[in-house]
């Protein structure tokens, strides 16, 4: 799908055949699903609905910019799973999504940090793309000496990408992506390099996690931590440690992802939410001036 605002979009004609031909270039499973949706939904004479996808686009103007006239910075993050968390937590206190302010780590394979100001994603990590912390099997943050040094030692651009996207982080410093494995065996076993690797791991967390407290100029109502390394009570004892200094922390392991899709829907049928249409015009185009 072309880059679109948040919320919960029918699927009409437009958006099934772009997805159907993933027109955006995303190549992700995820797309998959609004083509299924659509076909069980026309079996059914039913509309169906696809909620926050891969290419919601919230970004403030700043957040876009780089140093090169015409480069910008795209989304890339989990707004699926970090949407609902912040809904779901804002429920709870009583609040609504749209009036509160959050950093929200979504901790998995990959890990995306992002900061929600008042219901819009205004800045985040670049998940896969070589910018954020170091995860399971990302490698997080490299800066352009890293590429060419990689690119001197004989990797192609193609072999530095899927290091970047599957194959780095910590199962390129240890073996394994499995942060259990890392902690009870190798870690136990004498393994420096693990326990330095899985150490790096939660300090680039902080790192990023702090950047987007002050993307939201401290004005964080909680952190909110997500995804399924959020499982792991010694990384989120450690995290509480690092970053209790920002604001209230909050905890809610595993994915929503499925839980979003139907809490979209829900929405949109109840009246709370207004569906919106898939235009197939990117929200964000360029800036209209030079």
């Amino acid at each position: 799908m072309h880059a679109c605002a948040g919320g919960t979009y029918l699927i009409n004609n437009l958006a099934y055949e772009h997805a159907y031909h993933d027109v955006a270039g995303i190549h992700h499973v995820a797309t998959l699903g609004i083509v299924l949706a659509r076909h069980i939904a026309n079996k059914l004479g039913k509309p169906a609905y696809f909620v926050n996808p891969i290419s919601t686009d919230e970004l403030c103007d700043v957040a876009r910019i780089t140093g090169v006239k015409g480069l910008y910075r795209p989304s890339n993050a989990h707004p699926l799973n970090m949407k609902q968390v912040a809904i779901h937590h804002s429920k709870l206190q009583g609040k609504r999504y749209e009036d509160c302010s959050y950093v929200i780590m979504h901790m998995g394979g990959g890990t995306s940090i992002s900061a929600h100001r008042k219901g819009k994603a205004v800045d985040q990590t670049r998940i896969g793309d070589g910018q954020g912390p170091i995860s399971p099997n990302r490698t997080g943050d490299l800066c352009l000496d890293d590429v060419l040094t990689l690119i001197k030692r004989g990797m192609t651009l193609e072999e530095i990408n899927t290091l970047c996207r599957r194959k780095g982080g910590l199962i390129e410093l240890t073996g394994t992506d499995d942060v259990r494995k890392i902690r009870n065996e190798l870690i136990p076993a004498g393994n420096k390099m693990a326990k330095l690797a899985l150490d790096a791991m939660e300090y680039t967390m902080v790192k990023w996690a702090a950047m987007m407290a002050g993307v939201l100029k401290g004005e964080v109502d909680a952190i909110l931590m997500t995804g399924g390394l959020a499982n792991d009570k010694k990384l989120v004892a450690q995290l509480k440690k690092d970053l209790s200094w920002i604001a209230p922390i909050y905890v809610y392991p595993g994915s929503f992802e499925t839980e979003a899709l139907a809490f979209g829907a829900v929405r949109v049928l109840s009246g709370d939410e207004e569906v919106k249409q898939y235009t197939g015009k990117p929200v964000w185009e360029g800036f209209n001036f030079s």
